[in-house]
């Protein structure tokens, strides 16, 4: 047997690197944030919205604030895009390791 049969399949071995702190982290987050649209009255459509296309907590908080106080769009946008270019040097700084092949010992 090789190797490469030894190894998972690539979703597989994802799906069970996500079950548990992670899974539990992200359900913590996204409750509370359901919690404050649904307490300010936003709409369960538009807060499906916002967390599909920004994913992104510190931002869904923006959004959430700026829709409450009635922000235009360019006003969102602006405040959506500052708030999410903190992930930059993150996303930078991990690409190397996420592109690295894993050797199994």
């Amino acid at each position: 047997m090789t190797s490469a049969d030894k190894r998972a399949h690539p979703i597989s071995a994802g799906i069970k690197a996500a079950i548990g702190v992670p899974a539990l982290g992200l359900f913590a987050a996204l409750f509370g944030y359901g919690s404050m649209n649904f307490s300010i009255g936003i709409d369960f459509s538009i807060m499906l919205g916002a967390v599909a296309l920004i994913w992104s907590m510190p931002a869904l908080m923006t959004f959430t604030e700026l829709v409450s106080l009635g922000a235009g769009a360019s006003t969102m946008f602006i405040a959506i895009t500052a708030a999410n270019l903190r992930n930059v040097p993150m996303v930078i700084t991990a690409l190397p390791l996420v592109r690295a092949e894993q050797s199994i010992g």
